[in-house]
């Protein structure tokens, strides 16, 4: 077994152990292995240790990576421009950072020109502090 393999063994069994202590059901943790700045063999390592979900940061670098890693749930968890909306979801099964209305707009577009059938999960960035120089829709009060 790898030194990679063994690590990603050994946090496995700590979040088994967190989730017991938490009466939480193990099912519901999801490990998301980020392979930001390592090549693609590593994360091809990963994989083949057990990691399901992998997460990037950058499109460019998740598709690059991409065809050369087994098949696994590929999660974005930085900030997405506009332009590179298309290629996110040629990628990324999951996004993490959707921060704006405009966004939302952007993809649902895509999806239903280029993939009709197609559902993505998406986690909502909201600005609670209503800071400007922060990223995130602004809450909504009913």
């Amino acid at each position: 077994m790898s030194e990679l393999a063994d690590r990603l063994a050994g946090v496995h069994q700590e979040v088994a152990a967190a989730t017991v202590a938490s009466g939480r059901d193990s099912s519901a943790v999801t490990l998301i292995s980020v392979g930001k700045t390592f090549p693609a063999e590593v994360v091809r390592e990963a994989v083949e240790a057990g990691a399901a979900d992998l997460g990037e940061n950058r499109v460019q670098e998740a598709a690059a990576k991409k065809s050369g890693v087994p098949p696994a749930r590929w999660h974005l968890i930085g900030p997405l421009q506009r332009n590179k909306a298309k290629v996110a979801l040629e990628v990324f099964d999951v996004f993490h950072t959707l921060d704006r209305v405009e966004l939302a707009d952007r993809l649902q577009r895509l999806l239903v020109a280029h993939w009709p059938n197609r559902h993505i999960p998406v986690l909502l960035e909201v600005n609670v502090g209503r800071e400007p120089q922060k990223a995130g829709v602004l809450p909504c009060l009913l």
